[in-house]
């Protein structure tokens, strides 16, 4: 397609969007509550005998919504609004014809799912039924905090706010205390706020809201009441500071070495809805391990994200799907090339780091008074050096990754309660070669005025350059229509991405060169029948081809189910059925090659037994096989056992035997290598919490990974994609990937926004060649192994102190 063409489409979808901005949902009915005024002095107990609480408006009755859907609460609620200059202030009490069965178990903050009752508010200060605070406490006064948006839940996201609980004869009470510096609200002398109240409890698994919300007609954030009159209040000088000092001893091979790091976080509010957050000489060496596995695919193996900066209140700028934050301080792409450098004879490597140096980050988001979002995101990283001895004793400096600057630019519309038009553009920009990486997308939700039909648009497009140099640029378009809520939804959509279209630099793409339609059908019940309390059920029927001369390469179906009995067991299946062969054009890893893969038949099948009870299991079933030769089993059980209301262990092992399956092995002139090869692999984990109180907790995770890959034979690919018997034995070895990662961290919470942590990490690493004369070692045989591999230990002890200037001008004027 040329770059006219391109410019027509583009100036075609920009219409049809501006012309989709007319076709906008309405708000539901809504319940409402008036907030009172105080001048009296809260304090935070959970002892509601102050008079303003008596005097103040109550909210009440709430609604079950799961899993009697619509019937009053099974048990009373009343909720209390106060506000002032300072804080806006919430009073729960939460009556029980059985208080000693009130559950309370102690869980790690920003665990939602413990064994305990809980309230939970909902609070949306720009009403535009998509972005939400949620802020939970549970009958043990364990707090949860988390950012709700359209496409994600920030679990990652801590604010600042304050909160007791007492259990009585009577039930429970809460009291809450949420400053205005933890949340943001546009400047208005009259605020009305949307909100909602939650009431979980656990021995009935019930969930029953002030404001009823039916799942059928869309999300929970669109169908919230209204806190009404909050007069006067400006939002105060939002300026926090979050200093911190580490300190490391890390050993390897008896080699042992000591740092000490200090450094900055800055919360800074710009205006009464935008905030500046800064990281200033970051550290990141207390995040969780990563749960690395053998890849044979010709895609880079996602990892989660577990640097808390960047997680936290990042959700706008992946709106489009462009941002992988993990890029930011990734592995160096020089790293490997250190151990194997052929232009430098006999050097030792003193030190190779295994991260970008990441010199600071910040980033600018909020959302204004006509519920325009903002945000620009920028990250730099500084050039990392390999240090090396030479044979004559002299020092050297290997390059391995240059400076970096990432930047990410967003505007984000809300549009009535449920539709919204987005802009972002993500640039990456790389000094030593003058490298420019530049891709702008806009996504877009539109729904009719009665929430029911809607449509989904995305569309993308990417540049490259090098030193002034124009390298490629491509696009891609993902779209879909049709009945987004109700009983009964469907759709129709393509996903359209051009051969040339490029978003690695900063995103995480594994596609490219195919189009890709689909339509899908679902069956939603979210109430009590029969013996479930829900159920989902999906058909969907998927046709792909090559963006490129439009070939056919595969087209499928795929059912799923979801359900939850009344019993709380939930089970749900996937079954995907293929209508022909596949025509896998990224396996070879050449261009315009591809490899006929046999039609792959799969079933799924994942069941949760109820957690209340002492013991409870997670099982995982997957069956796959083609008609020619590939079959596999994979296995997975989850007990999880609770020991009194302080201690949660979880064990998990897990196997995948995959037999049979040809793979991509290598390249012999002008010949692609392909493998058949048996690959089990074996997982054992433990994941076990010791919470001492609901501000210290101890928390270990251990991984043990295994996976041997056994060749039986090999093939050269043909060019019609089918695979001719080679008479090569022994073309690449059989190898074994081996790994062992223990966390252990025990973190205190001794002051608001303030922790003290020590944490051990320990990771054993092994891959090996395992030749033909060797038997293949089973799981016993690399358990035992990995422990005659050297270890790489790590105790740091870091203490973070939450300074707020709001806090320290309060206590001055006392």
């Amino acid at each position: 397609m040329t770059k006219n063409q391109n410019y027509i489409l583009f100036k075609f979808f920009y219409f049809f969007l501006f012309f989709s901005t007319f076709h906008i949902n309405t708000y539901c009915q809504q319940k409402s509550i008036n907030a009172t005024l105080t001048n009296e002095k809260i304090k935070i107990d959970g002892i509601l005998n102050e008079s303003s609480w008596k005097n103040s408006h109550i909210a009440n009755p709430f609604v079950e919504f799961y899993p009697k859907f619509g019937t009053p609460s099974s048990q009373n609620s009343q909720i209390r609004i106060l506000y002032n200059n300072h804080s806006i202030y919430f009073a729960a009490q939460f009556f029980d014809t059985k208080p000693d069965s009130i559950y309370s178990e102690l869980t790690i903050r920003d665990d939602d799912n413990g064994n305990t009752d809980y309230f939970r508010i909902s609070l949306n200060p720009n009403n535009d039924g998509q972005n939400t605070y949620e802020f939970f406490v549970s009958a043990a006064n364990v707090q949860t905090d988390i950012r709700i948006s359209e496409i994600d839940d920030d679990f990652s996201w801590d604010a600042v706010w304050y909160s007791e609980v007492q259990i009585n004869n009577d039930g429970w009470t809460v009291e809450v205390e949420i400053p205005y510096s933890a949340i943001r609200f546009p400047k208005e002398e009259t605020q009305n706020w949307a909100v909602n109240f939650y009431r979980i409890i656990r021995r009935n698994r019930e969930i029953s809201s002030w404001n009823p919300i039916d799942l059928t007609k869309g999300s929970e954030s669109s169908q919230m009441g209204i806190i009404k009159n909050i007069n006067n209040i400006d939002a105060p000088l939002r300026l926090s500071l979050m200093p911190y000092i580490s300190s490391y001893v890390n050993s390897y091979e008896k080699n042992w070495g000591f740092m000490f790091n200090g450094g900055l976080d800055l919360k800074l509010g710009l205006s009464e809805t935008y905030t500046l957050d800064m990281t200033l000489i970051p550290d990141f060496g207390q995040t969780k391990s990563d749960d690395q596995v053998l890849n044979l695919t010709p895609h880079e193996t996602y990892y989660s994200e577990n640097r808390q900066f960047f997680t936290e209140g990042t959700e706008l700028f992946n709106k489009c799907g462009l941002f992988y934050s993990r890029r930011i301080g990734k592995t160096p792409t020089g790293y490997n090339h250190v151990t194997t450098n052929s232009e430098i004879d006999n050097y030792t490597i003193n030190r190779n780091p295994g991260s970008s140096k990441l010199l600071n980050a910040f980033k600018i988001s909020g959302r204004g008074k006509n519920n325009l979002a903002v945000g620009l995101f920028n990250a730099i990283t500084g050039n990392t050096w390999a240090k090396v001895t030479l044979a004559d004793g002299t020092s050297n400096r290997i390059l391995t990754e240059p400076a970096s600057n990432y930047n990410i630019f967003v505007l984000d519309q809300s549009l009535g309660q449920n539709s919204y038009i987005n802009l972002t553009n993500a640039n990456y920009y790389k000094s030593n070669e003058n490298y420019l990486s530049n891709v702008t997308a806009t996504s877009l939700k539109i729904m009719d005025k009665n929430n029911r039909f809607g449509i989904n648009t995305l569309a993308s497009y990417s540049m490259q350059q090098s030193n002034s140099h124009y390298l490629a640029d491509g696009w891609k378009i993902n779209s879909s229509i049709g009945k987004l809520t109700g009983t009964w939804v469907y759709s129709i959509g393509t996903n359209l991405i051009t051969d040339k279209y490029e978003s690695n630099d900063l995103g995480y793409q594994t596609n490219y060169n195919e189009i890709s339609t689909y339509a899908r059908a679902s069956y939603r019940k979210f109430s009590q029948f029969w013996f479930f309390n829900e159920s989902q059920n999906t058909i969907e029927l998927v046709y792909n081809t090559l963006f490129k001369n439009a070939v056919f390469t595969g087209a499928n179906i795929n059912l799923s189910n979801f359900a939850t009995t009344k019993k709380h067991l939930t089970i749900w299946n996937n079954l995907t059925i293929p209508l022909t062969n596949h025509n896998d054009y990224y396996e070879p890893r050449a261009d315009d090659r591809f490899y006929v893969r046999p039609a792959l038949y799969s079933e799924n099948i994942f069941i949760s037994t109820d957690y209340r009870k002492l013991l409870a299991f997670d099982f995982r079933a997957a069956i796959y096989f083609d008609i020619i030769e590939r079959h596999g089993i994979w296995l997975s059980l989850s007990p999880i056992t609770r020991i009194g209301k302080k201690f949660k262990l979880q064990y998990g092992i897990g196997a995948d035997y995959d037999m049979g399956a040809s793979g991509y092995a290598g390249t012999l002139e002008d010949d692609i290598i392909f493998g058949n090869r048996d690959v089990i692999s074996f997982t054992n984990t433990i994941n076990a919490d010791y919470i001492f109180s609901n501000k210290l907790s101890l928390s270990l995770k251990a991984r043990h990974y295994v996976s041997t890959v056994d060749y039986k034979s090999f093939y050269i690919l043909e060019n019609d994609g089918s695979l001719f018997l080679s008479n090569l034995d022994s073309f690449t070895s059989d190898y074994n990937f081996n790994i062992l990662n223990v966390d252990l961290l025990l973190s205190w919470n001794f002051h608001p926004g303030s922790f003290l942590s020590i944490m051990w990490k320990n990771q054993i690493f092994a891959l090996g060649d395992i030749p033909e004369t060797i038997k293949m070692p089973g799981y016993f045989d690399s358990f035992k192994q990995i422990w005659t591999e050297s270890q790489a230990n790590n105790i740091s002890l870091k203490l973070i102190y939450f300074l707020d200037y709001n806090d320290i001008i309060k206590k001055r004027d006392k």
